[in-house]
């Protein structure tokens, strides 16, 4: 039985090549689609996911709420708050301290290297992120001062060779001795660990580290078995009341902190200010590609149902023939679902070979790594086997009833119905809906290219066309190597400007409170800055109250401080030149404002401006920013390279581009732009074909109406209008009933960005013109043919 439906299976694939190329290709697309969305999710989802106690380890986050900033919340905590929740929390098993080193150059002998992914943390790293030492004592490898371990790809680097236990080398000129060997990690975390550095070597370096009012690192902690999570939280609000009452602040605000889970760090962290690291998923993007995978594998089984419902007539004279010999409803269904599964296998086939092929571009576009396993993921293999019977029940179910309910008496007279019937009905829908899932995707691309385009080309109040950054990880330069530095890169005039501050954007990404002296000593909580006086006129900032620093001005450097037009307007002051602070570092000289600059996005268009302050201690100043001639950026680079070997000849040179920079602020946005563009056009594709089949099966039913219509006189052109006509209408439903959810949806997504564009009455035009030039073209072809065919040929057997 099952061999002569596989047969028969066969003998009708091949017998209706057009319309079985044209499911297959349709298929294999989405299921193509599909596939490759499920490999970002699996990754997207597996973050922390091989930790054994992920679920009882969660990270420290406090909610501040600072005047003339919005309520954020932040994952950087200072030190002593893990050994008060070891102390001081029963439920609390273990606690861990990491903090990032920043910057600085690593030495063995005569070889200079530096290393992003290094971090100090205490030996507790190594159990609440499963991390395998490969040589040395996991309980003791952190404990000593100047204690460090190193990864595989590190010894290598280092010390070319894996026995490293007992070796040294030189961090900022400290020697550290090598007390373990870490393996190579390929699972994914939201830390990576290549270079382990002990705590207290930290403490060493920063004493404040001890202090509760400094936040330098993240605080994790495990909790005992069985512990909620609030539970835990309850009881920490409850210890800091104590600790507040005990310290005689009972009155004083209290510090709102949260435990968040670890496994949500990767996906669940838009809502964090500011943390230890700063790549992170979007858990929108999982939600919206989950949806987007399941939308095109609906279309796909969407046209599958279409063309075997159309091409229902040819097997109809088949179906009246078994049901005359004995075959039952359950026979011909199972049959038919048969098929369906040989023709979803043999699609899943292709869609295989399709990611494999594109697999690189895919991880390009998304800044993945994912890779088809077939042989270590039996959970992707089973996800495989789950797809294929899913699918071809899916697609196969409905032709199947379909099918079988013809009656065999009906069927040998040839009188199967019309496509007005039942069928016709839904085939009618399902465009519909295939269309309108279509409309959506491309309104929802235009409108989120829009976004994209608006926010990389926006007036930010900061010029970062052709300026080049430079980063040093020495210590700090003093005024006399600035000047010589900047001295020597301006004697090549391709570079027009040479800037020194603490970042890019000029700001250190720090925030502290100011206090004003001369009125009501409300704490304002501000971004810092530290600029010299050539950054506001290299970035083309404008000064517009008062002045900017100056050499010319001695005190500058010990008093003066600038503000953001931000600050003057959270702090209600309408003359703010001449008007003072509390200066943390001398309270004898208290910092006096000597100009106002002009707002500007200092961080992406995500957020608000928020009020910052400029002042010009070159002990804080590690990047030196280039403006440079857009017609001699060569010449600038090499000139860059050859004074910059000069200055710091330990350190490799690595220019970046503040454009690319900027860039890389929008790259979620750019991913989600990208991705949508592909899927949406990969559904426009696989819709054009399903109507294509549909068309040639439409224009085959009624080539006798079209050739009684010729004959009485009708054109080219009237029969092409004729046929476009339901298909067009069906189009034109389509978009209208899915225009209003894409709205919505573009809508809410907007609301992401402080600065944004508005939904125009254009971005539904040009979404409505595509679909329909898309369907029109795809309809054209076949009628066209119809209505040239000869009349004769499809009414000689009437």
């Amino acid at each position: 039985m099952w061999q002569h439906y596989l047969k028969t299976g066969f003998r009708n694939l091949y017998r209706q090549k057009v319309y079985s190329l044209i499911n297959i290709l349709g298929l294999s697309t989405g299921l193509a689609s599909f596939i490759l969305i499920l490999l970002f999710l699996q990754h997207e989802l597996s973050y922390e996911r091989h930790i054994p106690e992920s679920e009882n380890i969660y990270r420290l986050v406090e909610i501040q709420r600072p005047a003339g900033i919005d309520v954020q919340h932040v994952a950087i905590t200072s030190g002593p708050w893990a050994l008060a929740l070891r102390d001081g929390l029963p439920e609390v098993k273990a606690a861990l301290r990491v903090m990032p080193v920043w910057g600085g150059l690593y030495r063995v002998e005569e070889k200079v290297f530096s290393e992003h992914y290094a971090y100090f943390a205490e030996g507790e790293v190594f159990r609440f992120f499963n991390l395998n030492l490969l040589t040395g004592d996991p309980a003791k490898a952190l404990s000593e001062l100047h204690t460090a371990v190193i990864s595989e790809t590190v010894a290598e680097k280092f010390f070319n060779t894996s026995d490293v236990i007992g070796l040294t080398f030189r961090y900022n000129d400290q020697p550290y001795q090598v007390t373990g060997l870490l393996q190579n990690e390929t699972r994914n975390s939201h830390l990576k660990f290549e270079v382990l550095l002990s705590y207290v070597s930290a403490e060493e370096i920063i004493p404040d580290l001890r202090n509760w009012e400094q936040n330098f690192l993240s605080t994790y902690v495990m909790l005992n078995e069985g512990v909620s999570r609030a539970h835990a939280q309850e009881n920490l609000h409850k210890m800091i009341d104590m600790q507040m009452n005990e310290m005689g602040m009972a009155d004083e605000p209290r510090p709102e902190m949260y435990l968040q889970p670890v496994r949500d760090i990767h996906l669940k962290s838009q809502h964090i200010k500011f943390s230890i690291y700063n790549t992170r998923g979007d858990i929108r993007l999982i939600y919206l590609f989950s949806v987007v995978a399941f939308l095109i594998l609906l279309i796909a089984c969407i046209n599958f149902i279409n063309l075997s419902t159309a091409r229902s007539a040819k097997r109809a004279m088949e179906v009246g023939i078994r049901k005359v010999l004995g075959a039952g409803p359950g026979n011909l269904i199972w049959q038919f679902v048969g098929e369906s599964v040989i023709m979803v296998f043999l699609a899943l086939v292709i869609s295989i070979g399709l990611v494999e092929m594109i697999l690189p571009e895919f991880n390009a576009l998304l800044g993945t790594s994912l890779v088809v396993d077939f042989a270590g993921n039996w959970i992707f293999n089973l996800g495989l086997l789950f797809l294929l019977i899913l699918v071809g029940l899916l697609a196969g179910t409905y032709p199947a009833f379909y099918l079988s309910r013809f009656k065999p008496v009906a069927v040998l007279k040839n009188a199967t119905g019309s496509s007005r019937g039942s069928a016709g009905i839904m085939r009618k829908v399902l465009v519909i809906f295939q269309f309108g899932i279509s409309s959506m995707l491309i309104f929802s691309t235009l409108v989120i290219y829009n976004q994209w385009h608006y926010m990389l080309n926006k007036d930010m109040g900061i010029n970062y066309q052709n300026v080049v950054s430079l980063h040093t990880q020495q210590g700090a330069m003093d005024e006399l190597q600035m000047n010589g530095l900047k001295h020597d890169l301006l004697a090549n005039p391709a570079i027009v400007q040479v800037a020194i501050a603490s970042g890019t954007n000029g700001v250190a990404g720090s925030q502290g409170h100011i206090n004003a002296i001369d009125s009501v000593p409300v704490p304002l909580m501000v971004r810092y800055g530290y600029v010299d006086h050539d950054f506001f006129p290299t970035m083309e900032i404008p000064v517009v109250q008062g002045r900017n620093f100056s050499r010319e001005h001695g005190t500058d450097q010990a008093r003066a401080v600038i503000l953001n037009q931000a600050a003057v307007n959270a702090l209600n002051w309408s003359e703010p030149i001449g008007r003072k602070f509390e200066n943390p570092f001398n309270p004898e000289e208290p910092f006096e404002v000597i100009g106002v600059v002009r707002n500007y996005n200092y961080y992406s268009l995500h957020g608000i401006i928020e009020p910052a302050i400029y002042l010009p201690h070159p002990q804080h100043m590690r990047t030196i920013l280039l403006r440079f001639n857009q017609m001699q950026r060569k010449e600038a680079l090499q000139h860059a390279e050859m004074v910059w070997k000069r200055y710091f000849p330990e350190q490799p040179f690595g220019p970046e581009f503040a454009i690319e920079n900027l860039e890389r602020q929008y790259r979620s946005e750019a991913n989600t732009m990208k991705v949508f563009t592909f899927f949406s056009l990969l559904c426009v594709i696989i819709s054009a074909l399903g109507l294509y089949g549909l068309t040639a099966f439409v224009a085959e039913q009624k080539r006798r109406e079209i050739g009684i219509r010729k004959v009485h006189g009708a054109g080219v052109s009237d029969i092409v209008r004729y046929l476009q006509r339901d298909f067009m209408r069906l189009v034109f439903i389509a978009f209208v009933i899915a225009a209003p959810l894409a709205f919505l949806f573009v809508s809410n997504w907007l609301n992401n960005f402080a600065y944004r564009i508005s939904i125009q009455w254009w971005h539904v035009a040009v979404s409505l013109m595509a679909v329909a030039m898309v369907a029109f073209l795809t309809i054209l072809y076949h009628a066209i043919k119809a209505a040239g065919a000869n009349p004769v040929d499809s009414m000689k057997y009437e």
